[in-house]
């Protein structure tokens, strides 16, 4: 495991040293706009691309990691902290998982499939919230899935980390579906639902703050129609 978590730091590294864009060398850069927000919120308590312009174009998990994590300096060395640790969790809990329910050879493969994975070592150079959204995602089917003791507690937690995968990328819902699916055959329905409804109630302020403060309802963002056109 050492090795894995070596090679995905190393790689992470590199990325950050060879992407004109990434926070080492370009620290400004901001693609997704997240860091922009984030700064409103510090500055002036508004979740906004601008002074007045308040907005639900990103949903608010990863700027709330920004906000708790930046060091606000260039190169901004705290949130590179912050991807670095979540691509080592991201690897540690698949490992895990794999290896109680597949063996250490799944497990090794598994681990080594994210620790390489191009996305995330793109993503994680850059501000964008894909390395954050993988380790709570990963740290929610840890909490539903591991052991057998205390399983309400363990779905209460799950359900922490599975509202704020959501708040971070909205697509953790479908996700969850799916291992609602998959519990459902293994008869865990009822774990499940504990997760599902603690999630949900993690997950509620952001839609309510949505209509009272744009006046109408987003449930998640207003960048899904975008990204939808983009496919």
């Amino acid at each position: 495991v050492g090795v894995l978590a070596g090679l995905a730091l190393g790689l992470r590294a590199i990325a950050l040293a060879v992407f004109d864009d990434s926070l080492l060398r370009s620290p400004e850069g901001d693609p997704d706009a997240y860091r922009r927000i984030a700064r409103s919120v510090a500055a002036r308590g508004e979740y906004a691309l601008a002074p007045g312009r308040l907005t639900a174009l990103r949903p608010p998990g990863y700027v709330l990691a920004v906000l708790g994590s930046s060091s606000r300096s260039d190169p901004d060395y705290g949130l590179i902290g912050l991807h670095m640790a979540a691509s080592l969790a991201a690897v540690g809990a698949t490992y895990a998982l794999a290896r109680r329910f597949a063996g250490p050879p799944a497990a090794y493969a598994a681990a080594a499939l994210v620790a390489v994975d191009p996305t995330l070592i793109r993503q994680s150079a850059v501000a964008m919230s894909e390395t954050t959204f993988t380790a709570l995602f990963a740290a929610a089917l840890g909490a539903f899935l591991w052991g057998d003791g205390k399983p309400v507690g363990r779905s209460v937690a799950a359900g922490v980390f599975l509202g704020l995968g959501a708040l971070t990328r909205p697509i953790a819902v479908a996700c969850w579906l799916a291992v609602g699916v998959a519990g459902a055959a293994a008869r865990r329905t009822g774990p499940w639902l504990v997760a599902t409804l603690v999630a949900a109630l993690v997950y509620l302020p952001w839609p309510i703050r949505n209509y009272l403060a744009l006046d109408e309802a987003v449930a998640t963002t207003t960048h899904g129609g975008y990204t939808l056109w983009l496919g």
